[in-house]
């Protein structure tokens, strides 16, 4: 048989009347469709009142749990009205004893006698004053709970309220906290910043005073040669004043006279050298003016001068047609006994050092200071 979906026909409702055997069925028994049918739509409304069922069952399920917990909240209620009972019963008891106790001892003034009767009804003012009071008492007591429990409800509604804004004030307070930590980290972080430049500072400051004082130190000691230097300037001045005044000298001398003197005694340097070594006694400090030189003494030097060339050839390269001063004091000073400075001017062919056609000029000083030295 074919399946049919739930929604393929209507569902009846629960207000539509069922009757599988009604006329108009019964003139359709004979077809086969008109049953199936029937049973499909009986099928259909079975469901739907099976669903209702259950929706029904669940409602009911769900009313009484709400109201078992309307029972339970009626039970607990019922047990504060109880225990509230049962506290103004026992309240109730104490003044009904109170009162009774009262009772009898008026009851005990009144059979004593006549003459106390006075006092006792003074007395019974007193204890229905008294017992007026404790039902004010009582009176405000329930209306004292009354105010309570109102007082509670509203105590309840501002916990209520209390604990939202509490947590409200709970996460604000963490919140700063936490820019409370950070910026206690900060200023930690500048106190540390701080005391490090208050070193640098310090560090600074005493640097500064050793500068200062070192400047000082070093300013006085710029005096001092600056002093050193001017001295030492006008000794320069004058031995520049020398030196001019024995260039000049040099000049005036006959380059010719001495080089055919020197050649026309042809003497070994050695044996020269030897002849004109004389005592120191014989030569005293004096002028070159006072002391002329002869023709030995110029050959002489003349030998001595171009073992000296030589010498410093070997040594140090000289190989240029320049001219040469050369100071050397020790040597020729024993050699020919002159103490004082003096000039000679002494042309020498250069074919003996280089082996060439040309001449040169050698100035040759003698130097109280410097045993040797050489300027190109």
């Amino acid at each position: 048989s074919a399946m049919f979906s739930k929604n393929s026909l209507p569902s009846p409702s629960l207000e539509d009347s069922f009757f599988p055997l009604s006329p108009s069925s019964s003139v359709s028994t004979d077809s086969g469709g008109g049953i199936e049918t029937d049973l499909i739509l009986a099928a259909e409304l079975g469901r739907a009142l099976l669903e209702k069922n259950e929706e029904l069952a669940a409602s009911l399920e769900q009313r009484e749990r709400e109201l078992e917990a309307l029972q339970q909240e009626k039970h607990v209620l019922q047990r504060k009205l109880e225990m509230n009972e049962l506290a103004f019963g026992q309240r109730e008891a104490e003044l009904t004893a109170d009162l009774t106790t009262l009772r009898a001892e008026v009851e005990k003034h009144q059979s004593q006698g006549r003459d106390r009767r006075k006092d006792e009804s003074e007395q019974m003012i007193q204890l229905a004053n008294h017992n007026q009071r404790l039902v004010e008492q009582l009176a405000e007591a329930v209306t004292l709970e009354h105010s309570l429990r109102t007082e509670l409800r509203t105590i309840r509604d501002e916990m209520e309220e209390s604990s939202f804004s509490r947590n409200i004030s709970f996460t604000q307070l963490e919140n700063i906290q936490a820019e409370n930590r950070v910026l206690q980290e900060r200023r930690s972080h500048m106190e540390t910043q701080l005391k490090a430049s208050g070193e640098d500072n310090q560090r600074l400051r005493m640097e500064r005073e050793r500068f200062r004082d070192r400047l000082s130190e070093m300013q006085m000691k710029l005096k001092e040669k600056e002093a050193e230097i001017e001295q030492e300037q006008g000794v320069v001045f004058e031995l520049r004043t020398l030196n001019r005044s024995l260039q000049q000298k040099a000049l005036n001398l006959d380059e010719d006279s001495i080089l055919d003197r020197t050649q026309a005694e042809p003497l070994s340097l050695l044996s020269e050298i030897q002849q004109s070594q004389v005592p120191t006694e014989t030569h005293p400090p004096s002028n070159s003016t006072q002391h002329p030189i002869n023709s030995a003494q110029q050959y002489n030097f003349h030998m001595s001068l171009k073992l000296i060339l030589n010498t410093t050839k070997s040594k140090c390269g000289y190989n240029q047609p320049n001219v040469v001063k050369v100071f050397c004091l020790f040597n020729l000073q024993q050699t020919f006994g002159f103490t004082d400075v003096t000039l000679f001017h002494v042309v020498v062919h250069q074919q003996s050092f280089l082996d060439q056609e040309q001449s040169f000029g050698h100035l040759v000083f003698f130097d109280p200071v410097q045993q040797f030295r050489l300027y190109n």
